[in-house]
């Protein structure tokens, strides 16, 4: 496996050391961010391509296969282009580097695993209590993606029951 950053931080320093390192310096928005946070976790950047072992590989050692830019091979092993994920057993966000680009699109990605830390949801992911973290940062003015919880826009099943336009939804 290759190389990745780790950190054990709290709560703060979670919003503030990775929105550092994503965006280079600290706005008074990102400090206000950290204080939506709900629970302390691990946060990994890590290489862009993942093995079906959950190793990760660099874009220097990936050939990308030729009818696909989401798939290749790094020295004879199948792999995909990583995505973000939080993992409950671990208590780990793990952050490709490919998704830290931009500004608001590595901010949505981050509060919507960190909601799954919060949510404390090990079973399945995005049941009532990430439903309800993901309220809880829109109302707040957190830079979430709309999209995660809205009908749609997402191929998940739960946000039929529990996202943007639900009676569970609007009571909250």
């Amino acid at each position: 496996m290759f190389c990745q950053q780790t950190a054990e931080v709290t709560r703060v320093e979670i919003a503030k050391g990775v929105l550092q390192f994503v965006f280079g310096h600290l706005s008074d928005s990102s400090t206000k961010l950290s204080a939506l946070l709900r629970k302390p976790c691990k946060v990994t950047v890590t290489d862009d391509w993942i093995d079906a072992e959950g190793n990760y590989y660099p874009d220097s050692v990936v050939q990308m296969d030729a009818n696909s830019l989401f798939n290749g091979t790094a020295a004879g092993i199948a792999v995909h282009r990583a995505t973000a994920l939080y993992t409950h057993s671990k208590d780990l966000i793990s952050v490709p580097r490919w998704m830290l680009t931009g500004e608001t699109a590595p901010r949505a990605l981050l509060f919507h695993e960190m909601a799954h830390a919060a949510a404390n949801e090990p079973d399945t992911d995005h049941r009532p209590q990430w439903h309800k973290e993901m309220n809880r940062l829109w109302k707040a003015q957190a830079p979430i993606n709309l999209h995660d919880v809205t009908l749609g826009f997402t191929g998940h099943e739960l946000v039929t029951k529990y996202g943007v336009g639900t009676e569970f939804w609007e009571g909250l």
